[in-house]
């Protein structure tokens, strides 16, 4: 068992004297007592005797601690600008080395314990990324010595002393200065209470001792907008949306399908894009497919070299540009009956870029560029290039073009004919990526396409199933038409902005969650993977295994799940749900003998299923029974529901259908 060592410690606190304060400290234990990752605008609550006690072991130097056990909570919402708290508290930026030391200043550890190894338990303990480590400290190397033995707290104290630091009353603070009060009292103490006391702590985190789910409406879920429909604000959508931006809208006729995307565009649309007759929001594309789309020129373009050669933009393309003009708003695409043309067809480039997404490197960091998402270009750069020949704007003193490269600003002007649009993103406007790397696929742009099954149609082929997030709508209580009925409008711009961060997606990759929740990290690599794999043990033997990228898929929207507060293990059963309902069953289908079971494989893997999708039945997460947080987000609820609420069909009672089918038609499939 090794300790961290007197001299290390004085160190620490002669290191951090200067740039921490008492509330520096408090704040950092109200992120311990987190127990999981921070994120912006979601609420936490906090176990107050924890944060207490944290405090009260580390600075009070009696040889016996303060225990405190009141029973009582702090409820907390941090800010966008949680991580610069403590850059903003003193003289000089606290180096991480310093903090981590005095924070387990009395902590044993494994004899192989490494330098690295103290900032892996501190960005655990503390909920900070090791990512962010050097946005929130100095990390900057310290020498750091282990021993064998505990210094006691009395050799401390005389240390302490040598340096000027007031221990009289056993209780000390971060920069010499005597505390009366015991750290960890919330009453008096200046760890914690003072952190009220400061109009200026608002800029990172608001603090309550009351529930604030129980004063302000009932409602922790931060990131889902006010003022929707039921049926637009149902979570489903919003974590689809959040995991993938492509997504497959399926039932009969009249259920609302195409009304739902606009009405995503009109909430989130701001009012420098919006129409003066209401009627179409400026970040909404109707596409309507026609039946004889057998390849992507309809949508996409093509090069023609009659009349003015050049190349023809669609309505898509010039779509796509002007998203990335605005990367803040959301931008939707709604391709109405999508499957009337074969779409792994004329939709083929598309369904091959949306899987080349990813963060890129900052120019000058070895680190992602986690605030955007490149993709490979979907239209070539050198069509854009020919677009140089335009004018560009004229000097107003000499009357002669300004001798600058084509912006992107420029293309977007040209292709819509437009003479200025004041509210372009600057630097997104000012760069020339059209014209160097193509078109890339935005990542504020979201793809649904709207699809109803029946012998007009084509099939969904497995490659553009295993791409998409597919929602089934049914018909649903009907009574609901007269309350969504109204003609959509405009929201206030306070509720655009909510709605604009509802769809922001976060990560791209299974390896980004991991990251971002390392607390949860190994539970989802243990968990995630047997999950799926039990699904393929069901389908061996048929087309319907799935492979990667459904896992990383589901990895994704857990994450999603996570970032919203809720717990892992509600998080893990909504999201197989979703992932049985939204990616496997889709591509299911079979007569009796496709889904029977061998007495050989049954006797193999130890099942006593006659069928596999009595098998997949038991495996899908049964959300009413073991998971109340997961059933009441999927429209169902722990007890008896109200019979006018709408109820989204969870996979169990999908599968259900799926087998009742195969029992009365010898056949069966996901679509109605």
């Amino acid at each position: 068992m090794k300790y961290l060592s007197e001299k290390s410690v004085i160190a620490s606190y002669k290191g951090f004297q200067q740039c921490m304060t008492n509330k520096s400290w408090g704040y950092l234990a109200i992120l311990k007592g987190c127990k999981s990752s921070i994120h912006a605008t979601v609420p936490y609550e906090i176990n107050l005797d924890e944060v207490s006690n944290f405090l009260e072991n580390i600075f009070n130097l009696s040889s016996v601690k303060k225990e405190y056990d009141s029973g009582r909570f702090l409820y907390v919402v941090f800010s966008t600008k949680w991580n610069e708290y403590f850059k903003s508290q003193g003289n000089y930026t606290p180096n991480i080395y310093d903090i981590a030391v005095w924070a387990y200043r009395r902590e044993p550890f494994a004899d192989n314990i490494t330098r690295q190894d103290l900032l892996k338990k501190f960005s655990r303990d503390f909920n900070i990324p090791s990512s962010l480590f050097g946005s929130c400290f100095d990390i900057s190397p310290r020498d750091i010595e282990f021993v064998d033995t505990l210094y006691p707290e009395s050799s401390l104290k005389t240390e302490l002393n040598h340096i000027g630091v007031d221990v009289s009353k056993d209780n000390i603070d971060a920069k010499k200065n005597s505390v009366v009060a015991s750290p960890g009292e919330i009453s008096r103490g200046p760890f914690i209470q003072t952190l009220y006391a400061g109009l200026e702590i608002t800029d990172y985190v608001i603090i309550l001792q009351s529930d604030f789910r129980l004063l302000y409406g009932g409602s922790t879920k931060f990131f889902r907008p006010k003022g929707v429909s039921e049926k637009s604000s149902n979570p489903s959508y919003l974590t689809a949306i959040r995991t993938k931006p492509f997504l497959l809208l399926a039932g009969i006729s009249g259920t609302g399908k195409s009304r739902i995307v606009r009405e995503f565009a009109f909430k989130s649309c701001p009012k420098y894009l919006q129409d003066k007759a209401g009627t179409t929001p400026g970040n909404y594309c109707m596409i309507e497919v026609k039946p004889n789309w057998h390849d992507s020129t309809e949508l996409l373009g093509y090069y023609s070299r009659l009349g003015k050669a050049g190349y023809q933009f669609t309505k898509f393309v010039k779509f796509l540009v002007k998203a990335k003009m605005f990367p803040k708003v959301p931008f939707f695409v709604c391709l109405d009956e999508m499957n009337l043309a074969p779409v792994e067809q004329y939709f083929a480039e598309v369904l091959s870029i949306l899987e080349t997404r990813k963060h890129p490197k900052h120019p000058n960091a070895d680190k992602a560029d986690m605030t955007r998402v490149k993709t490979e270009p979907i239209i070539d750069a050198q069509y854009f290039r020919e677009l140089s020949e335009m004018p560009l704007a004229k000097n107003a003193e000499t009357g002669q073009p300004y001798n600058r490269p084509l912006t992107d600003r420029d293309i977007y002007l040209k292709l819509f004919g437009l003479d200025t649009e004041s509210a372009i993103d600057e630097e997104v406007g000012s760069r020339t990526e059209l014209t160097t790397e193509g078109l890339t696929l935005p990542d504020n742009v979201v793809i649904i396409g709207t699809v109803n099954m029946d012998d007009t149609t084509h099939q969904f082929s497995r490659k553009v199933i295993d791409r998409a997030m597919t929602i089934e709508m049914n018909g649903g209580n009907l009574r609901n038409m007269f309350d969504g009925s109204k003609n959509l409008e405009y929201l206030p711009e306070e509720e655009q902005k909510e709605w604009q961060q509802a769809f922001a997606r976060r990560y791209v990759t299974a390896d980004e969650v991991l990251e971002a929740h390392p607390e949860e990290a190994n539970e989802l690599v243990e968990q995630l993977p047997e999950r799926l794999e039990e699904i393929n043990r069901a389908l061996k033997g048929t087309p319907f295994e799935v492979s990667y990228r459904v896992l990383n898929e589901l990895t994704i929207m857990v994450g999603v799940m996570l970032d919203d507060g809720k717990t892992l293990e509600a998080a893990i059963d909504q999201s197989v749900n979703n992932m049985l309902l939204m990616k496997i069953l889709p591509r299911i289908e079979g007569d009796a003998e496709m889904f029977a079971l061998s007495r050989e494989y049954k006797n193999k893997v130890g099942v006593d299923f006659d069928n596999r999708l009595e098998w997949l039945k038991d495996l899908a997460p049964d959300l009413n029974e073991s998971s109340p947080e997961a059933a009441a987000d999927n429209g169902g609820a722990a007890g008896p529901a109200d019979k006018d609420q709408e109820h989204q069909q969870t996979a169990k009672e999908k599968i259900e259908e799926m087998i009742d089918r195969l029992n009365n038609q010898e056949f069966t499939r996901f679509w109605p």
